[in-house]
């Protein structure tokens, strides 16, 4: 009976040991390069896999036995496969835009005029008159005419949280500001942006934001920092409301931010 049992394992063993497959997926992780403009692709090495191949938007870029890939083309969908015999298992990363509308009012305007984001690119937004620390700590950006008690229209700018014309700064956290340039996917290089405040808001204009969360520039780190790209929809109106819609690169550190076609407008 015993080496009936031991016959019976051994056969098990050997079942498995002969069994062909691949154990897990490439697993794709992503280091931001050269001042957010490309990305080191690494991946997992897979057990079993003879060859990976990487695609870039539905495009083979790589094929081959490395698992690493430097890529410099900004780009929506990236998708790694680890190929064994018949069998592929497959990683993908998405980099599209997070886009939303959002409305805002001037500080003196009849709603709520400060903004903050989640690394995921949720929005959410506040009345500069909360005094919760934990709201304020949430401020990104706001909207101001730098005129007390009035709203100026042509004069309304997007306003940097660690920075108030008429007081305390509101967090320590600091956004950063550009104008798009036209057909661009990247945003503008970290040397391009000013600080405290945006050009005036004009309908149609479209506006870079540096949030750099951290308040320690680029060298320093910016696994915190995110980029976005910013349209005015609409000219401010009499209450100083301003509509707008975004597109946030949740990936930290990368400029690049793909906008299809159809979200445009």
């Amino acid at each position: 009976m015993h080496m009936r049992k031991v016959l019976a394992l051994s056969l098990i063993m050997g079942l498995a040991c002969d069994e062909s497959g691949l154990a897990g997926s490439p697993h794709i992780s992503l280091e931001v390069q050269d001042g957010g403009n490309s990305l080191l692709i690494q991946w997992y090495s897979v057990v079993g896999a003879d060859k990976y191949q990487l695609l870039v938007d539905s495009q083979v870029v790589y094929e081959g036995t490395d698992t690493s890939y430097t890529l410099n083309q900004p780009c929506r969908l990236i998708e790694c496969r680890a190929i064994g015999g018949n069998e592929t298992s497959v990683d993908q990363e998405d980099l599209s835009a997070i886009t939303d509308s959002v409305e805002l009012w001037e500080r003196d305007g009849e709603g709520v005029a400060a903004i903050g984001f989640t690394g995921t690119g949720a929005y959410t937004t506040y009345a500069l008159s909360d005094t919760d620390s934990a709201h304020r700590a949430g401020f990104r950006f706001y909207l101001d005419d730098f005129r007390p008690d009035t709203i100026v229209l042509d004069s309304i700018r997007m306003v940097s949280s660690d920075f108030n014309g008429f007081g305390d700064p509101f967090n320590d956290c600091k956004a950063l500001f550009a104008m798009w340039q036209d057909d661009s996917i990247p945003a503008p290089d970290t040397a391009s942006y000013q600080d405290k405040y945006s050009e005036i808001l004009l309908a149609d204009s479209v506006y870079a934001v540096w949030l750099d969360v951290d308040a320690n520039g680029w060298e320093e780190g910016h696994e915190s920092d995110h980029f976005m790209k910013i349209k005015v929809l609409a000219a401010p109106d009499s209450t100083g409301k301003v509509v707008f819609r975004y597109w946030f690169q949740k990936v930290a550190g990368l400029r690049w931010v793909p906008v299809a076609p159809e979200e445009e407008n």
